[in-house]
């Protein structure tokens, strides 16, 4: 089992209950589910293999659990980065 079994379990079970409010922005757990795919095989239509990594700079927003979740179902690793350092800091 790993990390998106839960999500797929969640979306299956409860589709239309909101999983992620951000502002204004409300996504169910379908919804949340079907962009954490499109997202997922996205990056590996780039190109990007098992393991590699993505590094992902954002202000905290539903996006960032999108990435979070999205890379993690593409097999590839997160690095989060902070938006509060500067350029030669990262």
């Amino acid at each position: 089992m790993n990390i998106i079994d839960f999500l797929e379990k969640a979306a299956l079970r409860f589709p239309n209950h909101i999983s992620v409010v951000s502002g204004e922005n409300r996504l169910t757990n379908k919804e949340l589910l079907e962009r954490i795919y499109r997202l997922g095989n996205a990056l590996i239509n780039l190109g990007l293999k098992k393991g590699e990594r993505v590094a992902v700079l954002m202000h905290n927003c539903h996006q960032i659990v999108e990435s979070f979740y999205g890379i993690a179902s593409a097999g590839l690793v997160l690095v989060p980065m902070n938006f509060r350092n500067s350029g030669p800091e990262h």
